[in-house]
């Protein structure tokens, strides 16, 4: 029975490890086709932003191309955050089926030793019970403790094996970790820099570039036609 309900235990485990890492390769498939959408949404800004630079109204012109753009970012922008999330999710399942998953293999190991263990105090016990003429050969050469077997060394160097195997784990999740807190900070200082950079831009040329009225323009007209006909 309990064999039955590890083997159950590491298949239902193995599912979800698998599963956790096709939803991780179906995420990157996606965000490498949303990075190609955002690539095409800059490219056509910059060509739209360099049109606008020959119209007359030029402000007007890259507000409205700008606006189009951070339209058509939006979704794209919300469905990387989305991705990001059930990465960060897929990859926690995954590090917790793996912790599972060498806390049984320990327990496993640390159930064989006691085992060994009991057998070997059994033996002990029954060596001593019996008479004296058929005592084993060994006990006139002084042993009395039995020296470890080639699986009990075998068993403790892959306990101890495991114990390391997890504390890296343990360091390398934390760094990961770290390292995206800090890429995030990081992404959000440039996102929050390009927009006080856009809009000091947006005010200097419409300070450089004042549109006129219509009766700047009509009293243009006037004056150049009275100095025709002088």
């Amino acid at each position: 029975m309990l064999a039955w309900a590890a083997l159950l235990g590491g298949a239902s485990q193995a599912l979800a490890a698998d599963a956790a890492q096709a939803t991780v390769q179906e995420s990157q498939m996606e965000l490498q086709q949303l990075g190609q959408q955002r690539a095409e949404i800059e490219a056509r800004f910059k060509a739209e932003s360099l049109l606008c630079e020959e119209r007359f109204a030029v402000n007007d012109c890259l507000n409205r191309v700008r606006a189009e753009r951070s339209l058509a970012l939006k979704p794209i922008t919300s469905r990387e955050q989305e991705i990001d999330k059930l990465e960060r999710r897929a990859r926690a399942e995954a590090q917790r089926q793996r912790v599972i998953e060498r806390e049984q293999e320990a327990a496993k190991l640390e159930a064989q030793r006691r085992m060994s263990e009991l057998l070997a105090a059994q033996r002990e016990a029954l060596r001593q019970s019996e008479p004296a003429g058929v005592a084993p050969s060994n006990a006139s050469a002084g042993v009395v403790k039995p020296r470890p077997s080639v699986q009990e060394l075998e068993q403790a160097q892959r306990a101890k094996k495991l114990r390391a195997d997890q504390e890296a784990e343990r360091r390398l999740a934390q760094r990961q970790a770290f390292e995206r807190q800090q890429a995030a900070h990081q992404r959000e200082a440039q996102q929050r820099m390009a927009q006080r950079e856009a809009q000091s831009k947006g005010k200097k040329a419409a300070a450089s570039l004042p549109i006129p009225s219509a009766a700047e323009i009509a009293a243009a007209s006037q004056s150049a036609a009275s100095a025709g006909k002088r």
